[in-house]
């Protein structure tokens, strides 16, 4: 399941913990594949009734009128549609060293390739080495992508030109397990997210575990590369008796502990370098934005992001985004000075996926109705939206036995065809739209 499928499950977390305080663990969210995929099957409506916590808002800048309708772009819209044969759930990667676009089932660990210009399969339906999968992290380098499993600690790698398997293991770190690849280390960190919470640096050509340690913030949420430092950034999920989100940075060649903060901004901390380097961001569901000395953790300033929970931040030329993912709302942060510069509306409702595209100079957002937006990071301006054409729920889905949700969990951007791949809960497919 993609990380921000795990997202949702936070609320009924919280409940249960209520609820059944043994079932929980004292850092860990102990769910087993099969609750997940009963609760996934369940009704939704108590989901939506939830209101999420909203922190005052400073006053907002600058606010976006929604004056462009979906497909609206000259020549934007959908070009074609791929069955991966992956299951329904697919999560698209592009991989421009191999010149193919990956369609990964999250619930079934089968990947296939596709050329991204035809969306014709190069291989089907292959076996990466798991029965799930929650993250990847590509090693140009070394020519393999690197896979973390849902319901298992086992990892994997495989090569991504042909799909064939290199090695598959336990590295001991759980369930959810994240992923990221620190390249000055030249090795994967992975971290896991639920009933355990270690961390482990992995050989990416050999799968060799060089370390497995306690990362000490209970479950893991994130993990993010600092390119400045070449430190391994851990947002916690929350951890125990404050239920606060703390991080900490390790030094992904040993395992050290560089620095442990809480940089109080609630739980489920995300973060993002921006390209300067001289500071890291971090965000959670309070709805603030925390600024850090890369080296020390030194919070140097904090600000509320007015987009109530923060559920991603994307590094852009010149600032950081700020997306929401259940208020539908974007702010614009300058990662030096916390000067909130735009808020707006992205005018596509929840949004599920974001991915800042420099070949196109906006940020791509995804709904849960099969629509892209594309966001101007400079300004907050919707540039174009595109159409996945999933609002028709038309038949019903053989696995979940309901309408699919057209979720769009996952995108990639293809700059050599000048298409965008969404996939996500879209009934089998990924879906190829022209900008």
């Amino acid at each position: 399941s993609p990380l921000r499928r795990h997202r949702e499950l936070r609320r009924l977390c919280a409940r249960a913990a209520q609820e059944e305080e043994k079932r929980i663990a004292d850092d860990g969210i102990p769910y087993t594949k099969q609750e997940f995929i009963d609760w996934y099957n369940g009704s939704t409506a108590e989901w939506d009734r939830a209101k999420p916590f909203v922190p005052e808002p400073p006053p907002i800048p600058k606010t976006t009128k929604d004056d462009t309708p979906a497909g609206s772009s000259k020549e934007g819209g959908l070009r074609f549609t791929v069955n991966a044969s992956v299951g329904h759930f697919v999560r698209p990667v592009y991989v421009p060293e191999a010149g193919l676009l990956l369609c990964v089932g999250d619930w079934t660990g089968n990947v296939t390739g596709i050329d991204p210009a035809t969306g014709k399969a190069k291989f089907t339906a292959l076996s990466c080495g798991l029965s799930s999968v929650h993250s990847l992290a590509h090693v140009p380098e070394a020519g393999i992508m690197l896979c973390g499993s849902a319901w298992t600690g086992n990892i994997s790698g495989f090569d991504p030109a042909t799909g064939e398997r290199r090695w598959a293991l336990d590295a001991g770190v759980g369930e959810y397990a994240r992923s990221v690849y620190a390249k000055k280390a030249g090795l994967v960190v992975f971290a896991g997210g639920g009933t355990k919470t270690m961390a482990a640096g992995v050989d990416p050509a050999t799968g060799d575990v060089r370390y497995s340690l306690d990362a000490g913030i209970g479950a893991v949420w994130s993990l993010t590369y600092l390119p400045s430092t070449g430190g391994v950034l851990c947002g916690g999920s929350w951890t125990r008796p404050k239920k606060t989100g703390r991080v900490v940075c390790l030094e992904p060649a040993s395992g050290k502990v560089l620095f442990d903060v809480d940089p109080e901004v609630g739980r489920y901390v995300v973060a993002a370098c921006p390209h300067s380097g001289d500071v890291v961001l971090c965000a959670g569901d309070l709805g603030l934005v925390a600024g850090m000395d890369p080296t020390t953790g030194e919070v140097r300033f904090t600000v509320n992001a007015s987009v109530e929970e923060v559920w991603g931040l994307e590094a852009t030329p010149g600032g950081v985004l700020c997306i929401g993912g259940w208020s539908g709302m974007v702010s614009g942060l300058d990662p030096d000075t916390g000067e909130l510069r735009y808020v707006v509306n992205a005018t596509i409702g929840k949004i599920f996926s974001s991915k800042y595209v420099p070949e196109l100079g906006v940020a791509l957002l995804g709904n849960d109705n099969g629509t892209v937006a594309g966001l101007d990071p400079a300004s907050g301006d919707i540039r174009f939206k595109l159409d996945a054409g999933l609002h028709d729920p038309g038949p019903i889905d053989p696995i979940k036995s309901n309408p699919w949700k057209n979720e769009l969990w996952g995108l990639a951007y293809v700059p050599e065809a000048g298409l965008v791949y969404c996939g996500g809960d879209t009934n089998f497919t990924v879906r190829a739209l022209a900008t």
